[in-house]
Order: structure tokens, then C-alpha cells, then sequence
């Protein structure tokens, strides 16, 4: 059977390293490997010095999970479920190494995530969504992707909050700024955070 087939040169190529190498061939780091839409949207925001408006980083949800993506690119072990859950699912590049825990960042590194952590904490005063809500949201990879893309269509700054619940469902309803200039047929841009018990989307609906 040819798949079985090892020539001799072959297996000791395979298990001598090159010369002048020690130990064990290091892992490729999370920046090495195939990135998910999450790692990207931080290393874009990194690459464009950490510019949060050019970014349309308009809600907690979105300022936690960016300052946290590299953490989890360095191997960090999450101590949040829902975390952990997210960077498992953003295409296969986070693996939690328990060995990691304090990370070096450069820089740039560090000022962007100090920045968006302060973001985080002035839009929590402005954007309140319960804990219960947001923890179920952020593990939810398909939801935090598809909200990142919705927040590029806000025209300002969110200004307006509401929460509806129906039965199990529930509805975060965020208008942004330009609900101050309603567009011709009246309407409003806003994002729609819906949450059931199993499943939690996005709608921009206006």
C-alpha cells in the first residue's frame, strides 16, 4: 500500500532537526496562523493606531473583546467562559497555554489596549446592558462578528438605549447620533442586540 510507505531517508529527516537546532521546534504564535475575523479586526485596529472612531467601536461588548484578543494571540487562559468560547471559535488560532500569565505587549500594544479598555469603561456609563445579556452575547461568535460589521454603519456615537422583552426573548435596542438628523423617510439608524435562550443575532432594521 503506497500510503504506508516510509523510505529510511525520509523518517530520519523527519526526526533528526537541522543542525545548530535544540530542543523541540517552536509552536507558531496566534499571529502566524490563520487569523479569524476577531484577531483581524484587532491587528487592523493596531495597524491603524488604534484610531476607536475610525474603527466604530461603539459598545462595551465590542471595547472588552478587542482588548482581550491579545491576550488570547499571546495563549492567555480566560478565566470568563464566554471569552474563552469566543477566540476557540475565530477560526482555530487560540490555544490557551495555562503557562501563560502576565503577556508582554510592545508599545503599541499596550497603549491600544489601555485605550480601550478607558473606551470600555466611559461607554458602560452611557451604554448599560445587563451582565446576563452580555455574557450570553459575547460567546457567541457569529453574533460579535456580525455586530462589529453593524457598527460600521453608525454615523455617531450611541445615544440611545432601550430594552424590551418578550417572553424569553430579549431586545437591546442602541441608536446612535445620527437619529438626531432622521433620514428622509424619517428613520433612524439603529442596532438590535436580540438574545433567546439558545441563540442571539444582530438586526439593523431603519
Amino acid at each position: 500500500m503506497r500510503a504506508a510507505v516510509l523510505t529510511a531517508p525520509l523518517l530520519i529527516a523527519a526526526l533528526c532537526p537541522p543542525a545548530g537546532a535544540q530542543g523541540k521546534a517552536p509552536m507558531p504564535s496566534a499571529t502566524k496562523m490563520a487569523a479569524g475575523p476577531i484577531l483581524e479586526d484587532w491587528q487592523g485596529l493596531l495597524k491603524d493606531g488604534c484610531d476607536l472612531e475610525k474603527a466604530h467601536v461603539r459598545t462595551p461588548i465590542e471595547a472588552r473583546v478587542l482588548r482581550n484578543a491579545p491576550y488570547a494571540a499571546k495563549g492567555y487562559t480566560f478565566k470568563s467562559a464566554e471569552l474563552t468560547a469566543l477566540f476557540a471559535a475565530d477560526g482555530g488560532w487560540y490555544t490557551p497555554d495555562p503557562a501563560v500569565k502576565a503577556p508582554k505587549f510592545t508599545p503599541a500594544e499596550g497603549a491600544c489596549i489601555k485605550k480601550l479598555k478607558t473606551h470600555e469603561q466611559a461607554l458602560r456609563t452611557k451604554v448599560v446592558i445587563d451582565k446576563l445579556f452580555e455574557t450570553r452575547f459575547t460567546a457567541q461568535h457569529e453574533a460579535v462578528k456580525t455586530l462589529r460589521f453593524a457598527s460600521g454603519a453608525l454615523d455617531g456615537a450611541i445615544f440611545r438605549v432601550a430594552k424590551r422583552v418578550v417572553d424569553k426573548d430579549i431586545t437591546w435596542e442602541l441608536g446612535d447620533d445620527s437619529c438626531k438628523k432622521p433620514n428622509e423617510e424619517g428613520q433612524c439608524t439603529v442596532i438590535q442586540l436580540i438574545c433567546t435562550e439558545t441563540q442571539c443575532v444582530v438586526n439593523t432594521p431603519g
